[in-house]
């Protein structure tokens, strides 16, 4: 009928309408299964993780063809996964769970820019926020790694003696020239090569710090290099709850800007 050839035609399944189920992969036996539950025209879907037995480009093809039924038919879908890119760009809202405890409820935007706990900041994102754990002290320093500082003067008076893990986008840090006031000094590990641009991957200090740039020069491994980071662009999260603090009105202006952007 004609309803059963569009379906199977949007989930690439033409060729496979006569094999009996034995003859069919495990990724195609998913595609069944959601073209089944796609020709009964539901009110909910569940998606259970779906796309986990589909290659790399199948995957692509699939999300664009569920992001595509979601908005034709409007209905509601519930979609588990572990992945964060099929999460990431196919939601509305995110449901961050560890554990089966629920972390956050948010929009993909806001869960990116305001993670609300040290579990969020490193499961979204890749590569993954920048996470140092260490101290501010009274003048403005946080301390961590194997003696290094970083001088935040901004925010460190309201965290003076307290242990937290401040976090940085990797897109948000900076290279600048050696020797800059302030600058976070570090060593290179490697560099990873994207086309467009590279993952810098550096230590400072016995912390881990990844940059996203976009320059040409050579970087070799032990090469000196410095980055900067903007105050209004850090996250803070408390060493002894995980969760969030908030820092005040500046970093809130600067990641509801990024959030509804």
């Amino acid at each position: 009928d004609a309803k059963v050839m569009k379906v199977a035609k949007s989930v690439g399944l033409e060729p496979y309408l006569d094999r009996k189920p034995g003859e069919l992969s495990g990724g195609q036996r998913q595609r069944v299964a959601m073209a089944r539950a796609m020709v009964r025209e539901p009110k909910v879907f569940l998606f259970d993780e779906p796309f986990s037995n589909l290659d790399a480009k199948l995957r692509v093809a699939m999300r664009a063809e569920v992001r595509g039924l979601h908005r034709s038919l409007g209905v509601t879908s519930v979609f588990v996964t572990h992945d964060q890119t099929e999460a990431m760009t196919l939601a509305d809202r995110l449901i961050i769970m560890n554990a089966g405890v629920v972390e956050q409820v948010g929009k993909p935007s806001e869960v990116y820019h305001r993670p609300a706990s040290l579990f969020v900041a490193d499961f979204i994102g890749s590569p993954a926020m920048n996470l140092v754990r260490g101290f501010f002290g009274e003048d403005g320093y946080f301390r961590h790694g194997q003696g290094g500082m970083i001088h935040l003067p901004g925010i460190a008076p309201q965290l003076v003696s307290k242990e937290v893990s401040i976090g940085v986008r990797p897109e948000l840090v900076r290279r600048v020239p050696s020797g800059t006031k302030g600058a976070i000094a570090a060593v290179v590990d490697y560099t990873e090569e994207l086309g467009a641009a590279r993952l810098i991957y550096a230590n400072a200090d016995g912390s881990r710090i990844i940059a996203v740039d976009s320059a040409s020069d050579a970087l070799g491994t032990g090469m000196p290099i410095s980055f900067a980071i903007d105050e209004a662009d850090l996250h803070v999260f408390s060493h002894d709850t995980g969760r969030r603090v908030e820092l005040g009105a500046a970093q809130r202006a600067a990641t509801d800007a990024r959030i509804n952007a």
